[in-house]
């Protein structure tokens, strides 16, 4: 990990667990084994340190995006897979959404760097709907950006329940309860 890597890295750590007010420089530079000139000739100010941690978490999420589902033909499997894959990118992510959280009420130019992340999941996601309404999977009149909103709701919670009440939450998103939830929703969806 180069000098620039270990910066980001102790920012975002501080960041997530004591907010943006309550980070200095400093103790960044200290977290991170670097001194705080160090830190400065890499990134310039603190806010500067801030919207590129906040960037390039972003950035992970949207590659991950990208790596989630084929579609295979058989809706409960597409949407189950899918399920995992968004569970397993949410509840690794709980860090950085908790601090967008905190901190996006006191600098609403955070939600402008972000809201790419989100719009690609509901375009990714919209476009296997529509690709399973063609394919006669799913009923012609579901609407594609509610539906996409339903599903994703389901793995939002369960992220922001982690966030908030660490590991041990109080209902723990597995396949098996993923599986249930794909049922409950194909049931309300599927073509007969």
């Amino acid at each position: 990990m180069n000098t620039q890597e270990k910066i980001l890295a102790a920012a975002f750590r501080l960041f997530s667990d004591r907010g943006y007010d309550s980070t200095s420089t400093r103790l960044i530079a200290k977290e991170a084994g670097v001194n705080e000139v160090t830190l400065f000739r890499h990134f310039g100010s603190k806010r500067e340190l801030f919207d590129d941690v906040i960037r390039s978490h972003a950035e992970q999420r949207e590659d991950l995006i990208d790596e989630v589902i084929e579609p295979t033909g058989d809706l409960k499997e597409d949407l189950v897979r899918f399920g995992i894959d968004m569970n397993d990118i949410l509840r690794h992510s709980s860090d950085f959404y908790k601090l967008l959280l905190f901190e996006v009420d006191r600098d609403p130019k955070i939600f402008e760097m972000i809201s790419h992340v989100p719009r690609k999941f509901i375009e990714k996601f919209s476009s296997y709907v529509v690709y399973a309404k063609d394919e006669g999977l799913i009923k012609e009149e579901v609407d594609a950006e509610v539906f996409t909103m339903a599903f994703f709701s389901f793995f939002f919670r369960a992220m922001i329940e982690k966030a908030f009440l660490g590991e041990g939450t109080i209902f723990k998103v597995g396949e098996e309860e993923i599986q249930r939830y794909v049922d409950i929703l194909v049931e309300g969806v599927e073509n007969d």
